[in-house]
């Protein structure tokens, strides 16, 4: 019994789990887009006259973020998850520290930590240095293009 449970987990975790989140976000696209659909025909059926159709469909879509907000948005998940996974590696290291100074402790243990440890820790700044890369170049980016307009 506790073998099934140990392999019935993992198959929940990567496999269910992300077919049922798509199927989750595909649906409600899908929901969204018949809405759309049901609102606009139902505007065609009550008034045959409308002369605008394509200012109608350009009101009914939804905005479309700018090139700037979709950056933005990446470039503070960025931070997010950086210093995320930066606070994960040191607070790593300080269990990797304790463990080697109390002892009693098998190295591997501290070996398999110490590992963690360094990749949490490398991950984490190279998402910093990205988001503060991405950020002055964003900016770059922006005062180019004010100055072209």
């Amino acid at each position: 019994m506790e073998n099934f449970i140990n392999t019935l987990v993992p198959l929940g975790t990567c496999v269910v789990m992300p077919i049922i989140l798509v199927w989750l976000i595909m649906r409600n696209k899908k929901n969204d887009t018949n809405r759309r659909t049901e609102i606009i025909l139902a505007a065609i059926e009550k008034n045959s006259e409308i002369s605008n159709m394509e200012e109608l469909l350009k009101h009914m879509a939804p905005p479309q973020p700018t090139f700037r907000e979709k950056m933005l948005r990446k470039l503070h998940g960025e931070l997010m998850w950086g210093s995320i996974m930066t606070f994960l590696g040191v607070a790593l290291l300080i269990v990797v520290t304790t463990m080697t100074i109390s002892g009693g402790y098998a190295s591997g243990d501290i070996v398999a930590l110490g590992v963690l440890c360094a990749a949490s820790f490398a991950s984490g700044l190279g998402m910093l240095i990205a988001y503060f890369s991405g950020k002055k170049m964003l900016n770059k980016e922006v005062k180019e293009s004010e100055v072209k307009e």
